[in-house]
């Protein structure tokens, strides 16, 4: 579809030179070359695909509702749909992988499934009893996992996802991303932008001013240090001191920013409303009021 590139895209993932964006009605869009140039992928499904991830420069897993796994064992230019437990009726809105063979999809009601053999069996369950919907998953230090999700709720695995425990985190909204900074450090983030940081892991959490209140919905750390978020409205947070203070930005036109891809040399992909943009010089946003 001649407008993929343009349509609503919600996640995106690279490595190396290949760059692989998903979204709205089963779009998949792959480059080659750093996000130079884009071709659409051919996928079964027209389901929403709300993330992906790449293990190695070929293999690649992507989720949705439906809800939908699908798996490219070629750098993303073909995919194939997994079979699914009976039990997971849900949309799936993250995922991560350890390797070509462990990993992890979590999605709503707090559901989360698991497979340790590349896809070919799926183990469905529930994180939580309260099934908080589980908005994104990421790994922090040391292999510890961590789930950003509705009413406030953070939650952590030292088990590879086996088993979760909630953090105590001020309270406050519900959170769409996790970013893990190193060292332990980790920023947390979400509703009316709600920002709280913890430098020990997930132990304890301070709560990050910084003076929006637009929802936050990703976040990237970049090689040279600098930590951006965005969210609705355009927003995009940028701190250059670990997370501890952000100077506020927005994207021309306000349009809502989903994701961030790390272009190195060439700048920060954003995906988004309107589909692909490269911000090439931070310094070309706008300060925000």
């Amino acid at each position: 579809m001649p407008s993929a590139a343009r349509s609503l895209l919600l996640d995106g993932a690279r490595r190396g030179e290949r760059v692989i964006a998903v979204g709205e009605r089963g779009h998949v869009l792959i480059s080659a070359d750093c996000g130079r140039t884009w071709a659409q992928a051919k996928v079964p499904t027209r389901a929403l695909l709300t993330a992906v991830t790449m293990v190695g420069s070929e293999v690649a897993w992507a989720v949705g509702h439906g809800p939908v796994v699908l798996r490219s064992t070629n750098g993303g230019a073909n995919w194939m749909r997994q079979r699914l437990p009976e039990a997971a009726v849900e949309p799936l809105l993250d995922v991560w992988f350890a390797d070509e063979q462990r990993g992890v999809a979590i999605g709503a009601f707090g559901r989360i499934m698991m497979t340790e053999d590349g896809g070919d069996r799926w183990r469905a369950g529930v994180i939580d009893g309260r099934e908080p919907h589980a908005n994104a998953i990421a790994q922090g230090s040391e292999q510890a996992l961590y789930i950003a999700a509705e009413f406030g709720i953070l939650f952590r695995s030292i088990d590879v996802g086996r088993s979760w425990t909630a953090l105590d985190v001020p309270h406050g909204g519900s959170f769409f991303g996790i970013l893990a900074l190193g060292a332990g450090s980790l920023l947390a983030y979400g509703l009316r932008g709600r920002l709280v940081r913890s430098s020990d892991g997930g132990l304890s959490w301070a709560t990050i001013e910084t003076g929006s209140v637009d929802t936050l919905l990703t976040g990237l750390l970049r090689d040279d240090g600098t930590v951006l978020l965005g969210g609705v409205r355009g927003i995009l947070l940028i701190s250059r001191d670990g997370g501890l203070t952000f100077e506020a930005k927005r994207r021309p036109g306000r349009r809502a920013i989903s994701a961030f891809v790390d272009l190195p040399m060439r700048g920060i992909l954003l995906l988004g409303e309107g589909g692909l943009e490269v911000i090439h010089d931070l310094n070309d946003l706008y300060s925000s009021s």
